[in-house]
């Protein structure tokens, strides 16, 4: 079956002299390969970083994260020979929608520790 993963995404920034506008909504639509994802709310430490469960998830496509915490923020990164190298930060309750290029992403927290709501999906 082909359309079943559908994003679109807006933008919209006003403040004080600064301001711009994606005011169109971009749309288009993927075709998924395997109806396999990953999902659950975590709880993210500040030690060190985490990798996020895969369960069933062999090539990853399409995520959504969300930082549930109201205080303090969290990264999402990869782990290289044990650095981790964060390429997202989500600040308290801020959402994230993203295609992932890793199938190994990690999370850490800062100050104190976070729940983080993910869901990835197969590509």
């Amino acid at each position: 079956m082909a359309n079943e993963i559908q994003v679109s995404a807006s933008l919209s920034v006003q403040k004080g002299y600064l301001t711009a506008r994606r005011s169109q909504t971009r749309s288009f639509t993927l075709n998924a390969a395997s109806p396999a994802k990953a999902a659950g709310i975590a709880s993210i430490g500040t030690a060190a970083h985490e990798a996020l469960p895969m369960g069933d998830v062999g090539t990853a496509g399409w995520a959504w994260f969300e930082n549930l915490d109201s205080t303090n923020y969290v990264q999402i990164g990869t782990d290289n020979g044990g650095a981790f190298i964060p390429f997202l930060k989500l600040m308290p309750g801020e959402p994230q929608l993203v295609r992932l290029g890793t199938n190994a992403p990690y999370a850490k927290a800062n100050t104190a520790a976070v729940k983080l709501d993910y869901e990835i999906f197969e590509d």
